[in-house]
């Protein structure tokens, strides 16, 4: 199972799907949702838990070790070689293990990710995400995208010229607020739904054109 998949399944998938096709039938905006599982790598995070880990590992074989050898109690036995040496490896088995661990479980590195970083980078990939749709190459220049990063709960909505003059900035940032705070009260696929149909009544100010096509399939992008 794919780390999204643990977020949306097939009916969570569909909802989404639904939400987008109902709201584009009523305006010629082109909605495209991106839900992605984390918007960046953040390998100094891993590195300061596997750090951490290899000094708490030093320590329990530094308390430990001794009394694990047969008739040994203390260091006194070892020679400074053999401490550095059980010590280092301890450390370096720690550090692997640690960042191995932490790179697969967000919640590991998370104490270790400022906002701020979290914030710029959900920022650049939703940007990213929004040329990579083609979002800006609408031919009425109506795209507009709602991207969710799931590790850093956080969501970002940007528009084309046509939305933007129509929806406002402020009506973006005030649905952007509301869909982050729908993630800490309901799942993400209805916090989707919700936040599609909110704009979605907004979006009447650009009504659906006898001769409009639909220019991005209606379904909901998943990013590992």
């Amino acid at each position: 199972m794919s780390r999204m998949q643990r977020h949306f399944d097939e009916q969570d998938v569909q909802r989404v799907n639904t939400a987008i096709g109902e709201v584009e039938e009523i305006t010629s905006a082109e909605i495209v949702c991106v839900a992605a599982a984390s918007s960046g790598r953040y390998d100094r995070a891993e590195d300061i838990f596997g750090l951490l880990l290899g000094m708490i590992a030093a320590g329990l074989v530094w308390i430990f070790l001794p009394d694990a050898v047969p008739g040994g109690d203390t260091w006194a036995g070892y020679t400074p070689t053999t401490k550095i040496a059980f010590m280092a490896l301890a450390v370096l088995g720690g550090f692997v293990l640690g960042t191995v661990w932490a790179s697969h479980a967000w919640p590991l590195r998370r104490p270790f990710v400022p906002k701020s970083e979290q914030r710029e980078n959900v920022s650049h990939a939703a940007s990213a995400a929004f040329f990579d749709q083609s979002l800006h190459h609408t031919r009425a220049g109506t795209g507009l995208l709602i991207y969710l990063s799931m590790d850093e709960r956080r969501a970002v909505i940007l528009a084309d010229e046509a939305v933007l003059e129509a929806l406002s900035q402020t009506t973006l940032d005030t649905l952007c607020r509301d869909l982050t705070k729908l993630l800490a009260e309901t799942d993400a696929a209805e916090a989707l739904c919700q936040t599609i149909r909110r704009a979605g009544q907004h979006l009447e100010a650009l009504p659906r054109d006898e001769d409009d096509t639909n220019e991005h399939p209606n379904t909901l992008v998943l990013i590992d």
